[in-house]
């Protein structure tokens, strides 16, 4: 089984450095505290699923993270990374995108927080699981898509399956596509085929020795 999700809320508590005396404006998760943006921030870290309850309304940022997807069947293709959405000031989300917009909480409401697990990797002719959705409020990060069998007999099973980020192909297969609106990854990548001739290694060595054999003459 490949990674399992994770969300992360952070918010505004202080403009001081010190953590003394400072009470966290919301319940759940666990919760450490960051000087960032010039100011400190309680950072609420979700690695299973919970709530998140504002003691009063607040603006959040969010990092929401979903299960990665498993790999595909007979050394087939490796399966797509979860879904990334994230609003953090200054960083990007999945795909290189921009960071979106914070979200408006209401006081005493428990917003629910899903961690994805991780998609399972499968063996013979079958694709790879794909990952489960990680949510958080309004947030829905897609799961991870599975990756290609390449002892799959029919072609649909070569492809990598759509997901936050793509599965990727086993063989002649096609890669998975990303999650379109809103993107949050990247598409799976193309399996490669190498062939070797060893029929042709063994002649070529065959007439390289007759070429170092004296003449008769």
């Amino acid at each position: 089984m490949s990674r399992g999700g994770r969300t992360r809320v952070s918010q505004y508590v202080s403009k001081w450095g010190g953590t003394k005396g400072v009470v966290a404006k919301a319940a759940g998760g666990d919760i450490t505290y960051v000087y960032a943006q010039g100011k400190l921030q309680a950072v609420h870290t979700f690695n299973d699923s919970g709530t998140f309850t504002p003691l009063e309304a607040i603006d959040v940022e969010y990092l929401v993270i979903a299960g990665g997807g498993g790999g595909g069947g007979s050394n087939g293709g490796g399966g797509g990374g979860g879904g990334y959405r994230n609003s953090v000031v200054g960083e990007t989300t999945g795909g290189g995108g921009s960071a979106e917009s914070k979200l408006s909480l209401v006081a005493g409401t428990a917003y629910t927080v899903t961690v994805g697990a991780g998609g399972t990797g499968n063996g013979g002719t079958t694709q790879g699981g794909d990952g489960s959705n990680s949510v958080f409020s309004t947030i829905t990060s897609t799961g991870g898509g599975g990756g290609g069998s390449a002892a799959a007999s029919s072609q649909a099973y070569n492809n990598g399956r759509t997901g936050g980020s793509g599965g990727g192909s086993a063989t002649s297969g096609t890669a998975g596509s990303r999650t379109s609106s809103p993107v949050q990854g990247y598409a799976g990548g193309t399996g490669l085929v190498i062939i070797r001739d060893r029929k042709s290694t063994r002649l070529n060595s065959s007439h390289s020795a007759k070429s170092r054999m004296p003449s008769s003459a």
